[in-house]
């Protein structure tokens, strides 16, 4: 084993199970940085002729066939003892081969962490931290988020900073806001950082099913359990390991809630039909455009399965209380070859947007088509 102290580490990948199970490993014993430009590149060479880290771990699978012929070209450059790469399965063998060739310090990924922690002690010997570093993570996931929810608003911001508390917990999360101002979007990204972003995000909404089916749709059928019914899974088995979403669930007829609050307790159900009790692991977020606190005080959503669901609420503003995130918008919906006038920013701001940020980006798409490919002016603005 090497004598050399490994104190910092940074870990270039964007691959969220690669972080979480490095920070499961590692975070005890070192301080880890976690690369936020990763899916870019941007000054990738930066990160490895830094002096700042005792190791470099890097994720083949999240740098672009560039970047890693340009990191086997020059390689010889690069202090060996100091960089460690983790490659998937699907690599090609010609970069197997040059990986041998060059005698690169890899380990096949995923792997069993014991296998992993042991390779690294290789490079040298991790100093025991007192408290485990957590901070990293939540940078990561704050700087995640900023990439794909647009907006610094004062009410945008409350929403990130909770979100990157909770995303990567098991705690149910219902997410409340009126139609278009991001729902959906905010669940994919707190499934994106979870512990279980490699498994299945299962997205039902529940006014899309017919109140008659909802039982069926949601835990399954056996064969004769109605006329035509066959052996079906319901939204729950196929999410088993991994994250349930159910939009509007406002929707849920009270005759079902009861049984969805047995599952969220317990973890069971039986499928329409059936005797037989299955057991499924599910981490469940939900979404509603309508007030259920005020849904429950006028009895059409039970009071037990609100507080069951609403271990974090986390509301959204509407983009009426949030205009100064306009330009922002605008900058990041807007084709990057296509400027707009200052006029025409004014008309956005100027309107209230009923559809909220649904409606603003087929704005922007109608404005650029209405235009003459290069400036979207004001009269190019249809609500």
């Amino acid at each position: 084993m090497s004598s050399k102290k490994i104190k910092k580490v940074f870990v270039y990948s964007s691959k969220n199970f690669v972080i979480s199970s490095c920070s499961k490993l590692l975070d005890s014993y070192v301080q880890l940085v976690y690369s936020s430009e990763c899916d870019s590149n941007v000054n990738f060479y930066d990160y490895l002729k830094s002096q700042l880290f005792d190791l470099i771990i890097v994720d083949v699978s999240s740098i672009s066939k560039e970047n890693l012929e340009l990191l086997f070209g020059e390689y010889s450059k690069i202090d060996k003892n100091k960089l460690f790469l983790l490659v998937p399965s699907t690599i090609s063998s010609d970069y197997m081969q040059i990986i041998y060739s060059n005698k690169m310090n890899y380990v096949n990924f995923p792997c069993d962490g014991n296998l992993l922690k042991k390779v690294l002690l290789e490079h040298g010997e991790f100093d025991v931290r007192p408290e485990p570093c957590v901070v990293s993570q939540n940078k990561f996931s704050l700087n995640y988020i900023d990439k794909r929810f647009i907006g610094k608003n004062i009410g945008i911001e409350k929403v990130k900073n909770l979100l990157a508390n909770v995303a990567s917990t098991e705690m149910t999360i219902l997410f409340q806001g009126e139609s278009g101002t991001g729902k959906n979007l905010l669940a994919e990204i707190a499934n994106s950082l979870s512990k279980r972003n490699d498994k299945e995000l299962v997205v039902v909404n529940m006014a899309d099913i017919p109140e008659n089916l909802v039982d069926s749709e949601l835990f399954g059928t056996v064969v004769g359990a109605f006329t035509g019914s066959v052996n079906r899974r319901g939204y729950f088995s196929e999410a088993n390991h991994g994250t349930l979403f159910l939009d509007e669930i406002a929707d849920l007829p009270l005759s079902v809630q009861s049984k969805l609050l047995r599952v969220l307790e317990t973890g069971k159900f039986r499928r329409i039909g059936s005797s037989r009790e299955e057991t499924v692991d599910v981490r469940f977020m939900c979404a509603s455009n309508q007030n259920l606190k005020q849904l429950v005080f006028e009895g059409r959503f039970r009071k037990d399965l609100y507080y069951r669901i609403a271990d974090i609420v986390i509301e959204i503003p509407p983009l009426r209380d949030r205009m100064d995130d306009i330009k922002m918008l605008v900058d990041y919906f807007l084709d990057k070859n296509i400027s707009i006038t200052d006029e025409a920013v004014r008309k956005l701001s100027e309107y209230l947007w009923p559809g909220n940020v649904r409606e603003f980006v087929k704005c922007i798409k109608r404005a650029t088509v209405l235009g003459d490919g290069k400036v979207v002016r004001e009269e190019n603005i249809i609500f």
